[in-house]
Order: structure tokens, then C-alpha cells, then sequence
């Protein structure tokens, strides 16, 4: 568990605060999956099982803290992979 699947990165040409990038996965019980506010760094946080879900889709939001703060949302898949 805890494994790093990804690491998700934005980018913002502003400087100081303005620049400064949150991450946020958007809230889903169902999913075993945590990413990391600051480091933006997809982890899993919970039991993968191909024969139960092959594959999951995620939404993930970049926000700045500009004022008024700027976002974009993008969404990933990631397919499980059998062990066997």
C-alpha cells in the first residue's frame, strides 16, 4: 500500500502565491486512491483487485491561490494490471 503510481504536475507562470499550485482529487469513496495537495503525487491507499474493478477514471483539479483562484480539471484512468 502507499505505492506512488503517478506524479501529476501543473503549471503556473505566476509568481509568489499566485503561483503556487493545490492538487485535489476529486472525493469518491469508492476509489483507492490519494494524492498529495502539494507534491501532486497519485498514491494507492487501498486494495487493488482486477477481478473486482480493471480499471478506475479519476478526476484531478489544479487550483492556484490567485485572487480570484484559477482552476483546470483533468481526468485519468488507470488500468489495473492482473498479478498473476
Amino acid at each position: 500500500l502507499s505505492s506512488v503510481v503517478m506524479a501529476i504536475k501543473a503549471v503556473d507562470r505566476d509568481e509568489g502565491r499566485n503561483g503556487y499550485i493545490e492538487y485535489i482529487l476529486a472525493p469518491n469513496p469508492t476509489i483507492p486512491f490519494t494524492l498529495g495537495s502539494v507534491d501532486g503525487l497519485l498514491r494507492v491507499s487501498g486494495r487493488l483487485d482486477r477481478e473486482l474493478k480493471s480499471s478506475y477514471t479519476l478526476t484531478v483539479t489544479a487550483r492556484d491561490r490567485g485572487e480570484p483562484p484559477r482552476a483546470t480539471q483533468t481526468q485519468i484512468s488507470v488500468k489495473i494490471l492482473d498479478e498473476n
